[in-house]
């Protein structure tokens, strides 16, 4: 194929292949509905709640492709979206203060601080130094493994332990095998084959209860998504958590926009700061919406721009293909409550995948910034931080109630930790 016509087949392929490519690109995303299940499990939603959220969640993924890629509201990039793990902490802490309202408005205020860094992104990385980053990165892998871990612990005191115990070892199992030995596209699948091939397992191993069962089997084919859990609330100390996140999933979109331009056939024209700019804003205007419709903050995908490169379709039609196709699946209840009803092994197996890779990405970014005395010592005390929060809770039911949004999540105390132990080692530089 020339180079023209390979041209061509990127920016504008056939009917068939836009739909075709814009289902493998859901199929790749639904894996990571994977963190607002584990925000839910952590405060024990009702299956019926956590089914209706589930099944709303699969709207912002399409939507905040068709946002992403529209020309003048976003970057003009097939650039999709997803769930990310940086809100789950705040969301778990604005729970506990105000239940989901608070949980959906705060991810409202999230992606409108979002939409407001976007302009003054250079002026920001003052603030987020590639160390600082790579610290927040680990704090994330931090929060998804403790998740993981307590999953794990509780498998031992179930009825069907073993089985457990071998679903957790199936799941992590084709996860690892497809995405180490998988050829090709089979490695972005590794995630998706791996939760089914759980699910698949636990089910006819008896996992799942008789009444789960039925709560799946006895949903319409077709129904509206239920709203009746939507409701918002603001909390003033529930800023920094969520200001905090929007900072994390600010400063991921405008990496994975800058891929994505690079994948684009028309790469060349679309300059890159304004490009970067318009995707941040479209990142934060997607978290945004989400919050309004009843489920969690969602941020550029990396999974989803790597299949663009390895397909070569970067068409925007793909995006408004996706975003049909996912509010289709959200009037599908029995799928929401399937995932509502994932087993708490496929969970710990998704979790345990999803924080080595995070960890990695974040090990790799304190390294490539060249460590000296200082960043080795900021990055110590906010991973140092990080870890008595989630090794001794206890100590932050101690602190003053108001800095309990801080000090109750290890994200949360570890990036403000690492943060103000940066800008403070900075000025005695300067005044040195």
């Amino acid at each position: 194929m020339s180079e023209s016509k390979a041209h061509r087949a990127a920016a504008h392929p056939r009917a068939a292949i836009t739909w075709l490519s814009a289902a493998q690109h859901i199929s790749i995303l639904s894996s990571y509905l994977v963190f607002p299940l584990a925000v839910l499990r952590e405060v024990h939603a009702d299956a019926a709640t956590a089914a209706a959220i589930l099944s709303l969640s699969f709207i912002p993924l399409g939507v905040g492709a068709m946002i992403q890629a529209h020309p003048r509201i976003g970057s003009g990039l097939l650039c999709p979206v997803t769930f990310t793990a940086a809100y789950i902490g705040p969301s778990v802490l604005a729970f506990q203060i105000g239940g989901l309202p608070l949980v959906f408005g705060m991810t409202i205020f999230a992606g409108l601080a979002e939409m407001a860094m976007a302009p003054v992104m250079k002026r920001l990385r003052w603030l987020m130094p590639p160390e600082i980053s790579g610290l927040v990165l680990f704090l994330v892998a931090l929060t998804i493994v403790a998740i993981a871990v307590r999953n794990i612990t509780s498998l031992r005191i179930r009825e069907h332990s073993v089985a457990e115990y071998g679903t957790l070892g199936i799941t992590f199992g084709v996860i690892a095998a497809l995405t180490v030995w998988g050829r090709g596209q089979m490695r972005l699948f590794g995630v998706l084959a791996g939760m089914v091939s759980g699910y698949l397992f636990a089910w006819h191993a008896g996992i799942l209860s008789e009444m789960e069962k039925t709560s799946i089997l006895m949903q319409p084919w077709l129904a509206l998504p239920s709203t009746e859990h939507i409701g918002f609330a603001f909390h003033a100390t529930m800023v920094v958590p969520f200001l905090i996140a929007a900072l994390v999933c600010c400063t991921k979109a405008a990496g994975i926009v800058v891929m994505a331009r690079n994948c684009s056939p028309d790469a060349a024209a679309f300059g890159e700061q304004e490009t970067m700019a318009r995707g941040v804003f479209a990142d934060g205007l997607g978290t945004a919406f989400s919050g309004l419709i009843g489920t969690l903050g969602t941020s550029s995908a990396a999974a989803a721009v790597g299949l663009v490169a390895a397909t070569q379709i970067a068409s925007r039609n793909v995006a408004w293909a996706m975003g049909v196709i996912c509010v289709a699946l959200a009037f599908l209840p029995q799928l929401g409550y399937v995932l509502a009803h994932l087993p708490t092994a496929v969970l710990a197996g998704m979790l345990i995948f999803a924080g080595c890779f995070v960890l990695t990405s974040g090990m790799q970014l304190i390294i490539d910034s060249k460590l000296d005395n200082r960043k080795t010592l900021v990055i110590g005390i906010g991973v140092f931080a990080a870890l008595m929060v989630e090794l001794q809770p206890a100590l932050a039911q101690d602190m003053p109630s108001f800095l309990l949004p801080i000090t109750g999540s290890s994200l949360v105390f570890g990036t403000v930790v690492g943060v103000l132990a940066n800008l403070l080692f900075r000025i005695g530089a300067v005044k040195s």
